[in-house]
């Protein structure tokens, strides 16, 4: 402010100046002429004699009026002529003035505003690089977690696997134990079968001699002594025959029990093998379903959060990009 006022008034100094100088000479120049001329005027004067004094001097007086008149009307001139060119000088200064100063705003601004897109791009491609490292650490994290996660689920599968397996055996194990030891047990168990199918054919044999004694006694009292010995061989035949009859019952009884018995722990032990064989499958297929389950909403789970990351960072970006 205070520079280009001063600045300026050295200007108009400067034009004030030059039209002093100029006003000067013009005056010097004036007084130069009007001196010439008077000298010029009186020899013309005293040249025409005849001319009475008088009228030589009002003639004088004219011409030297004529002549300042002339002279101070180009005073005037050069006046106003001055006074034009200096304001118009001084109007173009100011606007010249005005000019550079609007122009050089201008400059500062645009310069400005340029330090300021340059701190706004650099800023903005700092914030993406922290973004796209980020990005990349996040990634990294989630891999990891979901690694580790999928790995501690296939572990704890494989466990559970093997101990099913391993139950599964140790229980076919226990049947068969078991089965060895009912097969072990059988004889046991059929010769006391045996014994008591026995006890009750010997009781069905006492019995039976009870019974030929008191008809043998009753025949002998009731019957003639000639008859006798006839009789008595019918009667031990017959008993011989009965008895026969209750051997082979017996012996039969035996037989069909024996084989019974073998067959019905065959089938038994057959049919418990079956059941269990088909309860530890059924297990299996339970275990495999489950962790099947387990592994695909693992499955989904982890494609939902790459999916909500990947949403996440984009959404990042895009309000970065948008700065």
């Amino acid at each position: 402010g205070k520079s280009s006022t001063t600045e300026e008034k050295k200007f108009q100094q400067h034009i004030l100046t030059q039209q002093k100088k100029e006003l000067t000479t013009l005056l010097e120049s004036q007084k130069r002429q009007y001196r010439q001329r008077k000298e010029q005027l009186k020899e013309e004067l005293n040249e025409n004699q005849s001319t009475p004094k008088r009228e030589k001097q009002e003639w004088l007086v004219q011409q030297k009026e004529c002549l300042q008149q002339h002279q101070a009307e180009e005073e005037a001139g050069l006046l106003r002529r001055q006074r034009q060119y200096y304001d118009l000088q001084c109007r173009q200064y100011k606007r010249k003035m005005l000019l550079a100063r609007h122009n050089l705003e201008q400059d500062l601004l645009r310069e400005d505003l340029n330090k300021k897109q340059t701190l706004k791009d650099l800023e903005c491609a700092m914030l993406l690089r922290h973004h796209e490292s980020t990005q990349e650490l996040e990634m990294r994290q989630l891999g990891l977690v979901q690694r580790t996660r999928a790995e501690l689920i296939r572990t704890q599968h494989q466990s559970e696997l093997t101990n099913q397996l391993e139950y599964n055996k140790r229980r076919e194990q226990e049947l068969r134990q078991k089965h060895a030891v009912e097969v072990r047990q059988q004889p046991k168990c059929l010769r006391s079968k045996e014994l008591q199918i026995k006890r009750q054919f010997q009781e069905t044999c006492k019995i039976q001699t009870r019974q030929y004694k008191a008809l043998r006694n009753h025949l002998l009292e009731n019957t003639p002594k000639s008859d006798h010995k006839a009789m008595l061989k019918r009667l031990k035949d017959e008993q011989t025959r009965k008895l026969a009859i209750l051997a082979e019952q017996y012996d039969h009884s035996i037989n069909d029990m024996l084989s019974t018995q073998a067959l019905r722990l065959d089938e038994t032990q057959e049919e418990e093998y079956q059941a269990l064989k088909m309860q530890l499958q059924q297990e299996l297929e339970l275990l495999n379903a489950y962790q099947s389950k387990i592994k695909i909403h693992t499955d989904t789970q982890h494609e939902r959060e790459v999916k909500d990351l990947e949403q996440r960072v984009s959404i990042r970006r895009a309000l970065l990009e948008q700065r």
